[in-house]
């Protein structure tokens, strides 16, 4: 009845604005941004926070745009579009190389492009009054636009081969933002370590993209989605194919034993450990196995590799965290372990709920990380045993920690709770040991989130926080994707 009404409906804008040119607007205004930073508002720190903040919003007025068009018209063509078609109205040739680049802007593209921009947008309200002068504003602002453009891009890749090119940007994202403060050594090798290991995964999804294009010609998500079983590759060149973009996923989202970035990438400010961990590099490496998730499903060993190590990165980060003196290294912990739940949900089929967690995880993380940035920042510290006994002293510092604590950890009515147990009625999820073995890993998970607190807040910081804790306690009532195979 409802979608007859909305057939019935007069015309209206989202009825006729492209889903994919405004995705191509979500992508470009953080790079146009930049540029004119660069260009002309270099010395002026004020006027170069606005335009980074401004630019941002209208990124984000796009992305629930797209998610707008896709709510009221849940089945509709017009999903992948080349630049040569938004730019020229041609459609050119599909087989041709050149016109694959593009965007995509289906239901997984939708829910993780609100999620980075929406998040990236609340880390530079909270800047604004976290990054000082002696800090250089510009120059962070110019990064967080700079990480914004590169995950904006792996969100709305269409190929694999763009995939590859954005992944390369987020991996120097990634650098510039752990690296921030140079001057620092812990700084300075965190990044170092960050880089290689990123570095070392991008070669490895180039080797799968190349084995990928060799065997099919093609490297359209779409199109090779209904080509893995059409018998052109042996059971065992799947898996190799599953195993090198595997790689390179895990690279990014901290898989053991390719975690070890991850606990240094606190040494990032708070504003940037917070986009990083919660809609940043961390989250690529899911995004990624998404996207390739036909290659998976094609090869059962392949997903049993997603189980395995997921379950044991769950489980891993976990009692890490359990153990650490220093709280954003305790928080960079728990991240991990979610990143964990995600891919352990992929490998037991649970496709829709693995998804509905990456995208729920984002707010919570991002509170958690900007609120121990003011925490440290009061207390000039950031040992766990010197903070005990603020919560009477900072009442509001520990309502928003609670708030977070209670979102990562999964509790109702927060939407976390949604995504952290449906996946135990997958319907591919039947072995009596997966399932209590997935159980087991997500208990663990949830049983460790920091939740110390104190300072006093600015107006920006206040605002930020509380936008941040609107969108944590969001009930949905299931998950907005379903599980697909493609």
């Amino acid at each position: 009845m409802i979608l007859t009404l909305l057939a019935a409906a007069p015309k209206g804008p989202l009825d006729t604005w492209s889903p994919t040119l405004l995705a191509l607007f979500a992508l470009l205004l953080p790079l146009i941004a930049l540029l004119i930073i660069l260009a002309f508002t270099v010395d002026s720190r004020r006027l170069s926070a606005a335009i980074s903040v401004i630019f941002t919003l209208a990124a984000v007025v796009c992305a629930l745009l797209v998610v707008a068009i896709e709510i009221a018209h849940p089945i509709h063509l017009e999903r992948n579009a080349t630049f040569l078609q938004l730019l020229t109205g041609q459609t050119g040739s599909a087989s041709e190389f050149l016109l694959q680049w593009g965007v995509v802007a289906d239901p997984l593209a939708a829910v993780m492009l609100i999620a980075v921009t929406l998040t990236s947008l609340l880390v530079q309200v909270y800047a604004l009054a976290f990054i000082r002068r002696e800090d250089g504003p510009v120059r962070f602002f110019s990064v967080l636009l700079f990480a914004t453009f590169a995950m904006t891009g792996v969100t709305l890749s269409t190929s694999y081969f763009e995939m590859l090119l954005f992944f390369g940007l987020v991996t120097l994202s990634t650098y510039l933002m752990v690296g921030y403060w140079w001057q620092r050594g812990e700084a300075a090798a965190a990044a170092l370590r960050a880089f290689i290991i990123s570095a070392a995964g991008d070669l490895a999804l180039l080797g799968g993209v190349a084995y990928i294009f060799f065997r099919f010609s093609e490297l359209n998500f779409q199109t090779l989605a209904t080509q893995y079983t059409g018998g052109k590759v042996s059971a065992n060149g799947l898996f190799i194919m599953s195993i090198l973009v595997f790689l390179g996923a895990a690279a990014k989202s901290a898989q053991f034993p390719l975690h070890a970035w991850l606990p240094g990438s606190a040494q990032a400010p708070a504003p940037a450990a917070a986009l990083l961990h919660s809609a940043g590099a961390a989250l690529c490496g899911v995004y990624l196995l998404a996207r390739s998730y036909a290659l998976f499903h094609a090869s059962p060993r392949a997903l049993a590799l997603l189980a395995i190590a997921g379950g044991l990165t769950a489980v891993l980060g976990v009692l890490w965290a359990l153990f650490q003196e220093n709280l954003k290294r305790a928080i960079a912990y728990t991240t991990m372990s979610e990143l964990g739940l995600m891919v352990l949900a992929l490998g037991i089929g649970a496709y829709g709920a693995g998804i509905f967690e990456v995208f729920a995880h984002a707010w919570p993380k991002a509170l958690l990380f900007l609120a121990a940035g003011v925490i440290i920042r009061e207390l000039r510290t950031e040992r766990l045993a010197e903070m005990g006994g603020l919560w009477r002293r900072m009442p509001l510092t520990g309502w928003v920690m609670l708030i977070a604590v209670a979102a990562g950890a999964g509790i109702p009515p927060f939407s976390t709770s949604s995504a952290r147990w449906p996946w135990s009625a997958s319907s591919d999820w039947r072995s009596p040991g997966r399932r209590r073995a997935g159980a087991a890993s997500n208990r663990n998970a949830s049983a460790m989130r920091v939740a110390e607190s104190r300072p006093r807040w600015s107006s920006w910081q206040s605002r930020a926080l509380s936008r941040g804790s609107a969108a944590s306690a969001g009930v949905p009532t299931r998950s907005p994707l379903s599980p697909s195979r493609a």
